[in-house]
């Protein structure tokens, strides 16, 4: 533990939270595949990681748009001795075990991405709660802004724009390891601004605002039998 670091379990009242990001294939889950995964679990034992590349199968095509952000190729997966996807899941979802939190940017993605990519494979994706540090910071206005190609501005709240924001940098992105460290380092920022401005950060910010008014009844991209909760 970094010293006078708030172990993130006991600052949001869990037995157990993982803050975890993906690196895919593409943007659209019902197609897209897994490469990467990696996460930082807070318990009574302190603060362990996990990461993994993962070898979604030969027929799995890499885009060259895919690899040119998260660097990873098939020579990386070959290089680095990537194990097939069914065998790293089975050890992320050990590394869940007993989590009643999940943390990530842009959760509704990466969840969708786990729980399509648990499904393809038959497996149980372990149910739990889940916050999402992308939605937070912008109902929080944590972020930066910018001009839109419409020429409207808008509020970036990219995982880059708000660790802008908050005065940190992020070198690297699109680096899983990198990226969920940085939503460690945002995720007790983003409870204060919400604290100080009057918002209940461990409901409201859980995605149902938002939701509700999309008209959505759930997440972004997770199925209908996802096994995704969602905390009023």
């Amino acid at each position: 533990m970094t010293t006078g670091q708030v172990p993130l379990h006991e600052l949001v009242g869990r037995s157990a939270v993982v803050l975890f990001d993906t690196e895919t294939t593409g943007v659209d889950v019902r197609t897209s595949r897994l490469l990467e995964v990696a996460a930082i679990r807070w318990d009574q034992d302190g603060r362990t990681t996990f990461e993994a590349l993962m070898d979604p199968g030969a027929d799995v095509i890499i885009p060259r748009e895919a690899s040119n952000t998260n660097h990873i190729t098939r020579e990386r997966l070959a290089a680095e001795n990537a194990r097939p996807s069914a065998e790293v899941l089975g050890e992320f979802d050990a590394f869940l075990e007993g989590a009643d939190l999940l943390i990530a940017h842009n959760a509704s993605f990466d969840l969708g991405m786990l729980s399509y990519e648990h499904q393809r494979l038959d497996l149980a994706l372990p149910r739990c709660s889940f916050m999402c540090t992308m939605s937070m910071a912008y109902l929080t206005k944590a972020g930066v802004e910018r001009l839109n190609r419409g020429g409207y501005t808008m509020l970036g709240v990219k995982l880059e724009d708000v660790a802008e924001c908050l005065g940190l940098e992020l070198e690297d992105a699109h680096h899983a390891a990198v990226d969920v460290a940085m939503v460690e380092l945002v995720f007790p920022h983003l409870l204060e601004r919400a604290k100080a401005q009057g918002l209940d950060a461990l409901n409201l910010l859980i995605h149902r605002r938002w939701l509700v008014e999309k008209g959505k009844s759930q997440p972004d991209y997770v199925p209908p039998d996802g096994r995704v909760e969602i905390v009023d």
